[in-house]
């Protein structure tokens, strides 16, 4: 019924981070890890670098066990994101997780349709979602009005196949992205495919954090979708949530009422609803315009005591 629309190829897996968690699959150069990093974000740039890395593990302080692996991050090969493991203290995740946007980054590998490009994509998010529609869909690179090349390539969308997030180059004015990146939750959306137990769906589930901590805790759920109360069909199915696996990776379609994401998507990454963005937008211009008053406020304060200075008021005058 349902599926996700990362791809693992793609390095967006499941998890981002995937916390206590070890990858199997066999380390990649260099395979004794890389020493003195300290944060999982660190680990995550070391793997998009490097074209045959797939996932990463880093090795936390919190780990209980050989404390010189501390601070030590593992970059793997593609075998690895298959097959997580539960592990205290190791912090995992799929290329790119936590990469997201790559500035000043330009991807390899070959356009998918439309090939010459969305045109009047004026930020990197709406880049994203055009990638998000598109089941070939794998990364995408935005090209902004920094570069330096001609202006009609200026602030044009292209969409990327699969080999593009393991050819990435440093490229001053473009944006680019693996699928997904800075879209989460999908809303409106069912992914279609094979739903993992209970294939019957998880009910009383009320938020997408909910659904997505499901398939967090599930080893074979790689995707979910939440049916929302606003989904205009049988009433039975609302706040019922359905994980699935990998073998449906790639298709999609709209469908109103039902809210879908990746493994961990609800939790680390998940977009904000458009009220709550605005609410702080209000709020960040009310400070905005506190700060103004009191500073307009200090520069009459001032003004008053630069006449005063000048002009006395209890001046007795003696004759």
């Amino acid at each position: 019924m349902f599926i996700l629309l990362f791809a693992v190829v793609g390095g967006t897996f499941a998890a981002c981070p995937a916390y206590d968690t070890d990858l199997g699959g066999s380390n990649i150069a260099p395979t004794e890890g890389i020493p003195n990093i300290h944060t999982w974000k660190d680990c995550a740039k070391e793997c998009a670098t490097s074209a045959a890395c797939y996932g990463w593990t880093l090795i936390t302080p919190s780990w209980p066990k050989d404390s010189h692996y501390h601070n030590r991050c593992y970059l793997q090969d593609q075998a690895a994101i298959e097959s997580p493991s539960s592990e205290v203290g190791m912090i995992s995740g799929s290329k790119y997780c936590g990469v997201c946007p790559m500035e000043n980054t330009d991807l390899g590998g070959n356009n998918v349709a439309p090939t010459q490009g969305i045109p009047n994509i004026y930020s990197w998010n709406d880049c994203a979602v055009e990638c998000q529609k598109s089941s070939a869909c794998y990364s995408w690179t935005l090209i902004e009005p920094t570069w330096s090349g001609p202006d009609e390539y200026k602030n044009r969308c292209y969409l990327q196949d699969e080999a593009a997030l393991n050819d990435v180059k440093d490229h001053q004015g473009m944006v680019s992205g693996g699928k997904g990146c800075g879209v989460c939750p999908w809303e409106n959306t069912d992914l279609l495919g094979n739903n993992v137990a209970p294939t019957d769906g998880i009910p009383n589930i009320h938020t997408t954090e909910s659904c997505s901590a499901q398939c967090a805790a599930s080893s074979a759920c790689y995707g979910w979708t939440l049916i929302t109360p606003s989904w205009p069909k049988d009433a039975h199915y609302h706040n019922r949530c359905y994980l699935q696996d990998r073998a449906a990776l790639g298709t999609n379609k709209v469908e109103m009422g039902m809210e879908s994401g990746t493994k961990f998507c609800g939790e680390g990454g998940s977009k904000k609803k458009k009220d709550e963005v605005e609410g702080e937008k209000m709020e960040v211009k009310d400070a905005m315009k506190k700060l103004n008053d009191a500073v307009v406020k200090v520069a009459d304060d001032i003004d008053e005591i630069n006449r005063e200075e000048f002009h006395p008021r209890d001046v007795k005058i003696v004759q």
